[in-house]
């Protein structure tokens, strides 16, 4: 799958790895400026987030995720749920 398998912990492939601190960055960096998420990208990052759960990446969330979950929830609540209600 997409996990290296140790005896007692799970961590991720390391390609895995880079592709997804490439992915955040990128997303990072786009709201940063003032920009916004297309679904394209909030989708990836939720994907990733669930990969990370089954994983032993601690580190890799504080890092990676944590700064960008203000922009994921904001896109949520404005573009996701408004067309659900509307």
């Amino acid at each position: 799958m997409g996990y290296r398998h140790f005896y007692g912990f799970k961590l991720l492939r390391k390609s895995t790895c880079k592709r997804f601190k490439r992915q955040m960055l990128k997303i990072r960096k786009k709201c940063e400026e003032g920009k916004k998420l297309t679904y394209s990208e909030w989708c990836s990052a939720n994907s990733y987030k669930g990969w990370l759960i089954w994983c032993d990446s601690y580190r890799l969330s504080e890092k990676y995720i944590t700064p960008i979950q203000k922009y994921l929830d904001d896109y949520y609540i404005t573009e996701i749920k408004e067309r659900k209600v509307a």
